[in-house]
């Protein structure tokens, strides 16, 4: 509890910073897409029964962001992300000769989905140029929701029905990335940008986020 009122003040907090007048200080949103690469902790057996179930993917996402410089050279950004979902069916294991094979297989479909909101404080280059730089890290708050699927054939006489589980958990995690904003228009800029997060979970979820987005400063 305490820790999420924390988190309440952090992002209440910042819009009013920002718009706090001071010397030097701009304010900008952007939006953009990115590349959600995903590392899941692998689950594999391979004697006497052969199980390989790895979650790992690449999907796509998008984000959007508010932020600007607060002081010289101190930038603060309040970022929300969408990843896309990832849907996987893992085969049934196999058991390896002389035992015998199993009476029943096991099918168990997984679809993972999770929504991020990170607060990134750094240090920012000069703005006034036309390529500058910004060294970001912070904390990111995760909401996963994890539905499986296990079906089960020939289906148990006593359970036909596929059992079905659906967990929805929320964590905190490191965050650290890089925003290179290359001016555009006078007010406009295209940003290629990086994110790198690791998720204290049994599975050890590592993220990379490599994008692009386009940034309005006002």
């Amino acid at each position: 509890m305490q820790m999420h009122a924390a988190a309440l003040i952090v992002v209440v907090a910042i819009p009013l910073w920002l718009a706090a007048p001071a010397a030097g200080q701009s304010v900008f949103v952007s939006g953009g897409g990115f590349a959600n690469i995903q590392q899941f902790g692998r689950f594999s057996s391979q004697s006497p029964t052969v199980l390989d179930e790895d979650l790992s993917d690449t999907t796509r996402g998008i984000a959007v962001a508010v932020g600007g410089n607060v002081a010289t050279h101190v930038a603060v950004e309040l970022e929300v992300a969408f990843p896309a979902r990832i849907r996987k069916s893992f085969e049934p294991f196999r058991v390896l000769p002389p035992l015998p094979p199993a009476p029943t297989t096991t099918l168990h479909q997984v679809d993972y989905r999770s929504r991020h909101a990170s607060v990134l404080v750094g240090y920012q280059t000069n703005t006034k140029r036309r390529v500058s730089a910004a060294l970001l890290g912070g904390l990111m708050f995760v909401q996963e929701r994890m539905h499986s699927v296990t079906t089960i054939t020939p289906r148990p006489v006593s359970n036909p029905l596929p059992s079905e589980n659906t967990i929805t958990t929320y964590r905190m995690a490191p965050i650290v990335g890089i925003d290179v904003p290359i001016a555009a228009m006078s007010h406009l800029a295209v940003v290629p940008q990086g994110r790198i997060y690791k998720l204290d979970t049994a599975s050890g979820v590592v993220g990379i986020w490599p994008g692009l987005s386009v940034r309005w400063t006002f």
